[in-house]
């Protein structure tokens, strides 16, 4: 929690509200929890809140793995066929230089884990 404190500190936040939704409920939750002195409000909306960190890490684990091994399988698979782009983001997305920025993205956001 360090780098969360170090960073409200160097942008001069005395206080601050938290929420996370999603993978990001446990996060905020842990922020509320570990600098209660400066948290004005917070909230969580999220199963990964209840189900707790150790859940979401197995989890995020998984489709990390999952992620890069259909991206070194087919660059044009960045995302997976489950995010229904609209027509729209499949035309941006069938650009090698837009696939290959994406997983480049990808690879390095999950280079020393989730």
């Amino acid at each position: 929690m360090s780098d969360v404190e170090a960073l409200l500190d160097n942008l001069g936040v005395a206080r601050l509200a938290v929420t996370g939704t999603s993978g990001g409920g446990p996060h905020a939750l842990a922020v509320a929890a570990k600098l209660p002195d400066r948290i004005l409000r917070r909230s969580a909306s999220s199963v990964w809140a209840v189900q707790g960190e150790a859940v979401l890490h197995r989890e995020l684990t998984q489709v990390a793995a999952e992620d890069l091994a259909r991206m070194a399988a087919d660059p044009a698979k960045v995302f997976s066929d489950d995010w229904q782009l609209p027509a729209s983001d499949r035309e941006v997305l069938s650009r090698s230089d837009m696939q290959q920025m994406f997983a480049e993205t990808m690879r390095e956001a999950y280079r020393t884990g989730v």
